[in-house]
């Protein structure tokens, strides 16, 4: 897009968020439920991104399981995907990153398509059908041929690519009909339970045509760490941001190992968790030798800060 992404702070403890992009600061009762702020602050950035007024925006809102990412610096807000479908919400220090859905009042234009008069596309060498174009293979058309209908979409990245549909020849222009824009993804060969920790062996990466795909349809490099299926994943289906949510790191009952901070020292003990917890939530543990209970930070599977 050419510009920078926009920022929002974040509390690594709280999950409050403050206003920025022109967003006035935030209420009480706004930072009593995180979440609600960022869809504001989303909406807020993606009403300045594509120059558009906010009430043309909606931000559906977001599953009650959801959790604003922790951490320590502002969170960045930026498109994972061709479409305007969905925003992110990103955390450079701790990579963890929240999906929003993204619906508008009348669709604007899309970011990965040339406006004005960009003419098209060229290919550089002769190309039969079945063949699959990557960026090395095309040039911008100098101009478009009178009457015909060129293919001014996104040149391939890695995450799409074109197929060949009729057979090109060397410097021909690329027409709409010629070939077929494809995006990967993440398929599952059978179906996955709700709960199951991401990555999964029966996620498999494969192309799919991108015309008619939800705009949340994940490509495999954006499935961010640390995430589980919030619901059943039917076998066929592909992976989609709503299908996501945080992963439980410590299990009721599971044995927990705990940093504990003493001065300059720090010390480590296994203790026995009496609830479960995400990445960033806090959790009672309990020292079955003495009978104490501490409240820890999950920091990990299986891992906890004390944060007392």
């Amino acid at each position: 897009m050419g510009k920078a992404p926009r920022s929002i702070a974040t509390s690594a403890g709280l999950g409050i968020l403050f206003g920025v992009l022109g967003i006035a600061p935030l209420c009480a009762a706004e930072e009593e439920n995180p979440l609600e702020a960022l869809r504001e602050a989303a909406r807020g950035f993606v009403a300045q991104d594509l120059g558009l007024q906010e009430e043309e925006i909606q931000i559906p809102p977001l599953d009650r399981r959801a959790r604003v990412p922790a951490c320590d610096g502002p969170l960045t807000f930026r498109w994972p995907f061709p479409s305007n479908a969905t925003v992110e919400a990103y955390c450079a220090s701790t990579e963890e990153r929240l999906f929003l859905r993204v619906t508008f009042a009348k669709a604007p234009k899309s970011r990965g398509a040339r406006t004005g008069g960009f003419p098209g596309w060229q290919v550089m060498a002769a190309h039969r059908a079945g063949d699959v174009l990557r960026q090395a293979d095309l040039k911008p058309a100098p101009e478009a041929l009178p009457g015909s209908q060129p293919y001014r979409g996104p040149a391939p990245d890695g995450t799409t690519r074109l197929r060949v549909l009729r057979p090109l020849e060397a410097d021909d222009l690329i027409l709409q009909d010629s070939v077929r824009l494809e995006r990967k993804v993440l398929r599952a060969e059978a179906t996955l339970a709700a709960k199951l920790r991401l990555p999964h062996p029966q996620l498999t990466e494969t192309w799919v045509p991108a015309e008619g795909l939800p705009g949340d349809v994940l490509n495999p490099d954006a499935v961010p760490p640390l995430v589980a299926l919030n619901r059943p994943l039917a076998a066929g289906s592909m992976l989609r941001a709503s299908d996501l949510s945080s992963a439980m790191l410590v299990e009721k009952g599971q044995r927990v190992r705990v940093a504990l901070s003493q001065g300059a020292l720090v010390l480590e003990a296994d203790l026995i968790a009496e609830e479960e917890g995400s990445l960033g939530e806090i959790v009672v543990l309990l020292n079955p030798e003495t009978g104490r209970r501490l409240r820890a930070r999950v920091t990990g599977p299986g891992q906890a800060d004390h944060a007392p």
